[in-house]
């Protein structure tokens, strides 16, 4: 079962109001936003998903990235043997990697 509020507050509320008197029966979930999702293509060889996120913060320092504000969701091939990196991202964050290139290594890699 759909339920629209109009407010965070009001959804709360009613999901308090479900586990009180339908917690054994029902269990209400509260629909969270997702991050947005960015490509990062042609990513050298050597970085990894495990490295990824400390390189970013080191290379692109003048955007003041702190530790959680990228997270690496999955890196995948193409088939003309370039590797690209899905990472996700919060609204201030992107804001600044959408007018960025990426300097990885040598490389330059569009967004």
């Amino acid at each position: 079962m759909l339920i629209t509020t109009s407010r965070k507050e009001e959804a709360r509320t009613l999901a308090m109001d479900i586990n009180t008197k339908c917690g054994d029966k029902l269990e209400p979930i509260l629909h969270r936003r997702r991050n947005s999702r960015l490509v990062i293509r042609n990513i050298p060889e050597d970085i990894t998903t495990s490295n990824i996120e400390g390189t970013l913060i080191n290379h692109i320092s003048d955007l003041n990235l702190e530790a959680g504000d990228i997270n690496v969701r999955y890196c995948y091939e193409t088939k003309k043997d370039s590797r690209n990196l899905v990472v996700e991202y919060n609204a201030q964050t992107g804001k600044l990697l959408l007018q960025k290139k990426v300097k990885l290594e040598w490389m330059i890699c569009k967004v």
